[in-house]
């Protein structure tokens, strides 16, 4: 049996203002190992910068476009690989203005029906019904198997086997043996990767600011602090 490797991504990028990218370089004079590498940091800072820039641009080209200030970008990316061959797929969403005025996060928005996102969601809308979803996507593909890996009775069963059905997650592959439907099984890993923690860092949600070129400098009068 071939062991299947998932790798699932959530981004969402939000522009709201025209940073611009800061540059500097190290001294040439440098008298000793400790100022070098003090002077050095604003070069690397920018190099780091120039870096994560190139990489914002790669996933989001219209966010980072220096005109258009304000927007939102989301991607969505689920890989699966079996044995040679890795299946990926993508969902990727991104409005991009000049103006806040224009609203980019309800251009968003309104990609989605509101009912088709409600169905969705009520597909994990239970913890038990979570449950179901990972056990079915992991093998226990019939009610007896569920009913021996989560020790549900059969009526709870059901009702969860049924919500899932109705979101669009579960579809019966045979008589009496459930399947993932595609988008029960991104929904799951996608959700899974919002919700997941470590012991460490606790949730493996990341956040930073990327500073972008093009943005409006700012200048100082004489007199201002």
């Amino acid at each position: 049996m071939v062991r299947a490797k998932y790798f699932g991504v959530f981004v969402l990028a939000k522009r709201q203002f025209g940073n611009h990218q800061r540059s500097g370089s190290a001294s040439a004079r440098a008298t000793g190992g400790a100022v070098a590498r003090r002077r050095d940091r604003p070069a690397r800072r920018a190099e780091r910068a120039a870096s994560e820039a190139g990489d914002l641009n790669r996933l989001f080209p219209k966010l980072t476009q220096p005109r258009k200030r304000f927007g939102v970008g989301v991607l969505l990316a689920l890989a699966k690989r079996e044995g040679d061959t890795a299946d990926v797929r993508t969902s990727m969403l991104e409005e991009a203005f000049e103006s806040p005025g224009r609203r980019p996060k309800a251009k968003i928005l309104q990609r989605a029906d509101a009912k088709n996102v409600a169905r969705l969601l009520s597909g994990l809308s239970h913890a038990d019904r979570i449950r179901v979803a990972s056990a079915i996507m992991t093998g226990a593909n019939t009610h007896r198997l569920l009913k021996e890996s989560l020790g549900l009775k059969t009526g709870p069963l059901y009702h969860h086997v049924r919500g899932l059905q109705m979101a669009g997650m579960v579809t019966l592959a045979s008589r009496n043996f459930y399947v993932l439907t595609e988008l029960g099984e991104t929904a799951l890993m996608v959700a899974t990767g919002l919700g997941a923690r470590t012991e460490r860092t606790g949730s493996t949600w990341k956040h930073r600011v990327v500073r972008l070129a093009g943005g409006r400098k700012k200048t100082t009068r004489n007199g201002d602090n």
